[in-house]
């Protein structure tokens, strides 16, 4: 109740499987991959928070090509997000259920590059969105996947960094479904809902939107 539940430091290789984790301590961490830990595996597990911040699932430092698969991740907070990705490379999410009932699920951040989202689901009810990908990050990707955020005046889903792909997916919100402000990013074959205001913002250059639907109670689509 002080710390993390389950933390991988500097670890590789390790196959995590019907794992249950779980903290309330705050700014704890229920299962972290951190310092460089790599090719590492979770399957079939639950990671979970409790009301104080912190992180159900934490990715950071040079931490690359692990997979988490067939898991559900929770947290309770509003103050951090469910899920982060920090300044590490090459990890792949699937099938696997994001839920946060009193804040964001997702951020990518710090120069994180080539992680995958692959025919998950993430659930926000907060102020901060169900994904955030941040200024720096790139080459990411999101695929198959649902995405559904509930309040605020937030979206979705955001985009600033540059050269990331989203496709096959849905997202909704009440205010908006996505904004994209940074470059050369990709939406190919994306359904966008908004109940209250737009579809999708466009405030970055050189993105391309294709083979999409776009449903708003507002704008469909604005640029700039």
């Amino acid at each position: 109740r002080v710390g993390d539940a389950l933390r991988l430091s500097g670890a590789g290789y390790n196959v995590l499987t019907a794992v249950r984790t779980f903290t309330d301590a705050t700014s704890r961490i229920s299962l972290g991959l951190v310092s460089g830990s790599s090719s590492n595996t979770v399957t079939l597990s639950v990671l979970e928070t409790g009301p104080a911040e912190g992180y159900a699932l934490y990715i950071a430092g040079d931490s690359d090509f692990n997979v988490v698969s067939y898991s559900t991740i929770t947290s309770y907070d509003s103050g951090t997000r469910t899920f982060e990705v920090d300044d590490s490379h090459d990890n792949l999410i699937t099938n696997s259920l994001f839920y946060n009932p009193g804040g964001g699920t997702a951020r990518i951040v710090n120069g994180s590059t080539r992680n995958t989202i692959a025919f998950s689901t993430l659930t926000a009810f907060g102020s901060s969105g169900a994904l955030e990908m941040l200024a720096g990050v790139s080459c990411n990707t999101v695929t198959g996947s649902v995405l559904v955020s509930g309040s605020g005046s937030v979206y979705a889903l955001t985009v600033d960094g540059n050269f990331n792909t989203v496709s096959l997916s849905s997202f909704s919100h009440n205010f908006g479904a996505i904004r994209v402000g940074g470059s050369y990013n990709l939406l190919d074959r994306v359904s966008m809902a908004a109940e209250d205001s737009f579809g999708i913002v466009l405030t970055g250059s050189f993105n391309n939107v294709r083979r999409s639907t776009i449903a708003a109670a507002g704008e469909g689509l604005r640029a700039g």
